[in-house]
């Protein structure tokens, strides 16, 4: 049987990434620091936040460094669109004023896309984050990217980085206990990524 490079390319480096953890259990090897990025879905995270009502317009500096943990942050991309016009206004004004801030944020930044009548849905935000993500490993700008978003249209994207050598980390909300058409966890993107971590309520902190 024929093994596609590809696959003997994914199972070496799990084979490396495994073997390294385990040398790290033992305390007979210290990991290295690895670059992280951080690539962020704005509207599937709000979403996920209100939906489980905890603070939706977060501090995005305090959530990429508890995230990558131990690994050193060296940027955070954060794609979105404009409200839809059936937002009210007050959530509106809030969205644009955390925009705003974001904006100031050296570390950070945007991938704006829009919204199309007559249904207003988002138009270019998946493309955008997924031009940002292969790009900068092409350009190695990172060793691992944490994937935040529950959109399957990224697996091609994500496929493409994993070829080049990057880790992917997909970083998913909990959904057991929402109403199967509420979930929006991909099973796609788990298993085109190299390992999945659940978002943690304590990363929620207020900006």
């Amino acid at each position: 049987m024929c093994v596609p490079p590809r696959a003997w390319k994914r199972a070496l480096g799990l084979l490396k990434t495994a073997g390294m953890k385990v040398l790290a259990v033992f305390g007979i090897l210290k990991p290295p620091m690895r670059n992280a990025a951080v690539f962020i879905d704005g509207s599937n995270l709000v979403s996920n936040l209100q939906q489980r009502a905890w603070p939706a317009f977060i501090d995005l500096d305090y959530l990429a460094v508890k995230l990558v943990n131990n690994d050193k942050l060296v940027h955070i991309y954060y794609s979105f669109s404009s409200p839809h016009p059936k937002v009210p206004a007050d959530i509106k004004i809030e969205q644009q004023r955390y925009h705003d801030i974001l904006r100031t944020v050296p570390s950070i930044s945007l991938g704006e896309g829009w919204r199309s009548p007559p249904d207003y849905l988002e138009k270019a935000v998946d493309v955008k984050l997924a031009i940002n993500l292969v790009m900068r490993a092409r350009n190695n700008d990172y060793d691992v990217a944490y994937l935040i978003t529950g959109d399957s249209d990224l697996v091609p994207a994500v496929d493409m980085v994993r070829d080049i050598g990057k880790e992917v980390v997909y970083v998913y909300f909990y959904d057991k206990y929402l109403p199967k058409e509420q979930r929006r966890f991909s099973f796609r993107l788990s298993q085109a990524t190299n390992s999945k971590e659940p978002f943690r309520r304590d990363w929620a902190r207020t900006l």
